[in-house]
């Protein structure tokens, strides 16, 4: 099934979460910007995170940190844990804390997975900016096509930001990306 999303500033947390959502698509319809309220953050920290699912679209959001994470928060902007399909056209920035520092947090988009079957996703043509540790982190038994992202990182001089950091997957391509400090 297809959600679309309609315009407009959303201070909210958006998971989808399990097999009832298997093939789900959610499609932004114009500018449409997620932001974190204040509290409560959830447990994986992400404003938009698809978890226990399959083939998950997202596709075309605005995910906006927006310098609300203070000293100390962990900012994450998309996440699939356990979960596959793909994040496409997305918009994420301000993954960082106010004012950026040298802690090893802030991540634009995350794929992890922990069960024992690999699990694919595709992660392209997406912006990704101001983000503190990595703009894209994919690990633990995922094969990802990354692809014609745009990645623009933030952190303190002496914790410069990862463009693409892969660790410990089942396989994958990185193509025709671009990253800039």
């Amino acid at each position: 099934s297809v959600i679309t999303v309609c315009p407009g500033v959303y201070e909210e947390y958006v998971t989808v979460s399990g097999a009832g959502k298997d093939g789900l698509k959610l499609i932004a319809k114009g500018a449409v910007i997620f932001q974190p309220p204040i509290i409560p953050v959830p447990a994986d920290g992400a404003i938009l995170s698809v978890v226990n699912a399959t083939n998950v679209t997202i596709q075309g959001f605005i995910v906006d940190g927006a310098g609300l994470y203070g000293t100390t928060g962990d900012p994450l902007g998309i996440s699939y844990i356990n979960a596959s399909g793909k994040i496409t056209k997305n918009i994420v920035t301000g993954m960082s804390n106010t004012p950026v520092s040298n802690l090893a947090q802030g991540i634009g988009i995350l794929a992890d997975n922990s069960l024992s079957v690999p699990l694919k996703v595709t992660i392209q043509q997406n912006t990704v900016e101001s983000y503190q540790q990595a703009g894209i982190l994919v690990s633990a038994n995922v094969n990802a096509t990354v692809t014609q992202n745009t990645l623009v990182g933030s952190g303190a001089a002496d914790n410069a930001p990862i463009g693409i950091w892969m660790e410990e997957v089942t396989g994958g391509k990185v193509l025709k990306n671009t990253i800039r400090h």
